[in-house]
């Protein structure tokens, strides 16, 4: 097991993880127990429907050296949603979201925290990710996840709202690699991925994220700090492999941003 330094002084950070599969489950509560950032708090919205995920997180408890809240959903809420339950629980400062298949590196809370401690107007932290496949393994970048810049970088929010309306790709990250403050999501309510009325889908995440750029900026670093399980388990990766699925979410996000006048042309 990775050394942790508990002696870290600073904000309370809520890790929130709206968990609904349990086969790789225990290798992402260790990369939080491997986090050398304290203090922690865990919470977990379990939106499955058997005993497993419970199971994982029981046998967790005598591990962990940070308060762990689990929460059964009683009925399905699914991600953004049981993500929103989650931060709704939560405690911290700050909110870092981590789903049930993907890892942190030792450091990522530590470098996204400090991140967003040395700029107020930083309202998403988030890193490069690494793809990797069932076993842990690394697979080849996607356009997606090439990293767009020479070094660390801090973003205009605004342009990104207007840049993410014209060409939607995602190149920020899923959500298990952001690091944002939670009152701002509590302002949100259970409506995380509504943009003007709309639950938009298939880019949930992004629909968060501009709402976030509205109150702020992006901090991009760009050594890889999350890695990002792809697996036939994965509901995304099953609409990946269906052509066109997930064109209507596209289509809502670019109008919803329009249709709340965020867009500037030229941006």
């Amino acid at each position: 097991m990775a050394e942790t330094n508990c002696n870290v002084s600073g904000p309370l950070v809520s890790i929130v993880m709206p968990a609904y599969k349990p086969v790789y489950l225990k290798e992402a509560l260790m990369s939080i127990q491997h986090q050398n950032y304290r203090p922690l708090e865990l919470i977990i919205c379990d939106d499955s429907r058997s005993d497993e995920v419970a199971e994982v997180v029981r046998s967790f408890r005598d591990l962990a050296d940070f308060p762990i809240l689990y929460q059964r959903n009683e009925s399905r809420l699914w991600e953004m949603r049981s993500t929103a339950r989650g931060v709704g629980l939560a405690s911290g400062e700050y909110i870092k979201i981590l789903h049930d298949d993907d890892m942190l590196q030792p450091d990522c809370i530590e470098s996204l925290v400090a991140v967003m401690e040395g700029d107020s107007e930083i309202s998403i932290a988030s890193s490069r990710r690494r793809r990797v496949d069932e076993n842990g393994n690394p697979l080849p970048d996607i356009l997606a996840t090439l990293f767009p810049f020479r070094e660390d970088v801090v973003i205009n929010g605004e342009d990104l709202i207007s840049f993410l309306a014209d060409y939607t790709i995602n190149f920020i990250g899923e959500p298990s690699t952001v690091l944002c403050r939670r009152s701002d999501l509590l302002d949100f309510g259970d409506g995380l991925s509504v943009l003007n009325g709309v639950r938009v889908t298939w880019v949930a995440d992004l629909a968060l994220y501009v709402k976030l750029f509205k109150r702020g900026h992006l901090a991009m670093l760009a050594r890889p700090l999350t890695d990002f399980r792809v697996s036939f388990e994965q509901f995304s990766q099953l609409g990946r492999d269906k052509q066109d699925i997930g064109e209507k979410g596209h289509v809502d996000f670019r109008q919803a941003i329009r249709d709340l006048g965020w867009y500037r042309s030229g941006s």
